[in-house]
């Protein structure tokens, strides 16, 4: 895939991170937190 040469020269980088892994959080640690967002916000 060619970059323009405006991320270049911007800064911007050209290729995803390939370190670390992203650490997701179990959907179990954030079911009760989207829940209750959702029930404030009227949609349960």
């Amino acid at each position: 895939m060619l970059h323009s040469g405006r991320e270049k020269k911007n800064g911007l980088p050209l290729r995803a991170r390939r370190g670390e892994p992203q650490v997701k959080a179990s959907r179990d640690e954030w079911s009760p937190v989207i829940k209750d967002a959702m029930r404030t916000l009227g949609w349960l």
